[in-house]
C-alpha cells in the first residue's frame, strides 16, 4: 500500500477563483507523497467528475533548506508540473500561516525562495521573483525580440514574452471580451514556437492604475485568474511604459494587486479563501496507481 493515512487529508481552496487541491504533506511518508504526484493520480484529484475537481493540484512538502516551513510543488490538471503558481503560493502562505505564530512564512518551490506575508484574515502579499525578457527563458525555437512574439494567427497582434519560473505570452488587445480564448489558447499554448508550451494572456488596459485579463494556462486550461501570469503582464506592460506599478488587475475570479520592488522582484497581493477539507479514501487512489502499473507493463 502506498497510502497509510486514512483518510487522505486535502483542503479545497481558491486565490481570485484560480483554485486548488492543496495536501500538506510534511507528515506523510515519502512514499505516499510520491504516489500522489504520480500524473495519472493528479489528473484523476483535478477531475471535476471523477475527483476533487481544481485548476493545479499543490503539495506542501518536507522542508530543504533552513528558514523554510515546506517545499511546495504545484502540477496542472494533465498532470504536468509547473515551477511557479502566483495565487497557488498565497494559498500555501495562508495554509502555513495557520501553525505558524508570525504573519511573515517563508517557503521554497523548484523555481524560487518565496516569502509572504498574511494581511488580515483573507489578503496574502507574497514575493514573486524577477520577470526574465529572454527567449532563452521561454524557451522559444528560434531567437526572437520577447517584445515582438508572431504566432501567425490571423486578428492577433504581436505578443510579448517572459518568465516568472514558468513561461508567459501577452497579447494587449482593445477589448478582452472579444477574444475566442477558448479557441486561440490551445493554438498558441502548443504553439511550435514555445518548447515547452506557454501560458496565454490577452490584456485590456483600462487606466495607467488598471488592467483586465483573460487567461488560458499551460496544462490546465481556461482559468478564472492567473497569479504568475499578473505579475509577468503587470511587468510587461510597465516595461512598455503603458501601466504605473503599482497596478490592479482584474480577472474573471477577482483583482489582485501587482507591484514592483527596487531590485525588479514582482510581488502579488490578494483574497484567498478555504472551501472546505475533505479526505479521499486511499482504495480509490491506490487502484489508479495499479491501472496505471498493468499498463505500463503492457506497454513494455
Amino acid at each position: 500500500m502506498h497510502f497509510t493515512e486514512i483518510p487522505i487529508p486535502f483542503f479545497k481552496m481558491h486565490g481570485t477563483g484560480n483554485d486548488f487541491v492543496l495536501f500538506d504533506c510534511r507528515s506523510f511518508p515519502m512514499s505516499s507523497s510520491y504516489a500522489l504526484m504520480e500524473p495519472s493520480v493528479v489528473q484523476v484529484i483535478a477531475h471535476r467528475q471523477l475527483g476533487v475537481g481544481c485548476d493545479q493540484v499543490i503539495f506542501m512538502l518536507p522542508p530543504k533548506q533552513e528558514n523554510s516551513l515546506s517545499h511546495v510543488r504545484f502540477f496542472n490538471t494533465d498532470g504536468s508540473e509547473s515551477a511557479a503558481c502566483g495565487n497557488g503560493a498565497r494559498c500555501v502562505a495562508w495554509m502555513l500561516k495557520q501553525t505558524h505564530p508570525d504573519d511573515s512564512v517563508c517557503f521554497s518551490t523548484n523555481h524560487d525562495f518565496l516569502h509572504a506575508n498574511v494581511l488580515g484574515s483573507t489578503n496574502v502579499e507574497i514575493t514573486m521573483g524577477k520577470v526574465i525578457r529572454s527567449a532563452d527563458a521561454i524557451p522559444l525555437s528560434k531567437p526572437l525580440s520577447p517584445n515582438a512574439i508572431d504566432v501567425g494567427i490571423e486578428g492577433l497582434p504581436l505578443g510579448a514574452c517572459g518568465s516568472i519560473g514558468n513561461p508567459h505570452i501577452v497579447f494587449f488587445v482593445d477589448n478582452i471580451h472579444n477574444v475566442p480564448v477558448k479557441t486561440l489558447g490551445p493554438l498558441v499554448e502548443n504553439h511550435p514556437l514555445f518548447l515547452k508550451r506557454i501560458n496565454v494572456h490577452f490584456a485590456e488596459i483600462q487606466s495607467p492604475n488598471f488592467l483586465k485579463l483573460r487567461t488560458w494556462e499551460r496544462g490546465s486550461g481556461m482559468t478564472l485568474s492567473c497569479g504568475s501570469g499578473a505579475c509577468v503582464a503587470a511587468a510587461i506592460a510597465s516595461e512598455l511604459n503603458l501601466v504605473t506599478l503599482p497596478l490592479t488587475i482584474h480577472q474573471s475570479g477577482g483583482s489582485v494587486i501587482c507591484s514592483g520592488l527596487s531590485d525588479g522582484t514582482m510581488t502579488l497581493t490578494g483574497p484567498v479563501s478555504t472551501i472546505f477539507k475533505g479526505g479521499f479514501h486511499p482504495e480509490y487512489l491506490e487502484n489508479l496507481l495499479n491501472k496505471n502499473s498493468a499498463k505500463k507493463a503492457t506497454l513494455s
